[in-house]
């Protein structure tokens, strides 16, 4: 008879546990793949021109990577200097 007033309670604080454990994973899950999403959507769109010389810069994959985890996606438009930023 004592070994049936133990178990009731014991197993009532193991399902108490494990349904807090599940809480707290799906909430983190829930956490972490919004803060991916709104990373996501941080990305900034930058434009700009530039001259023949920097097109194989702008061009590796490298700098297109680094960009990238910094938040920002490139497009770039090739121009010669009669059109540059200061003739225009």
């Amino acid at each position: 008879m004592e070994i049936k007033r133990i178990l009731g309670p014991a197993f009532a604080a193991i399902l108490a546990v494990g349904i807090g454990v599940g809480v707290f994973v799906s909430h983190g899950r829930k956490a972490e793949t919004e803060a991916a999403r709104e990373a996501a959507a941080a990305v900034v769109d930058v434009k700009g021109m530039i001259g023949s010389e920097k097109e194989s810069f702008f061009a590796d994959a490298k700098v297109i990577e680094r960009l990238a985890a910094r938040g920002f996606r490139v497009s770039i438009e090739k121009v010669g200097s009669r059109r540059s930023p200061r003739g225009i």
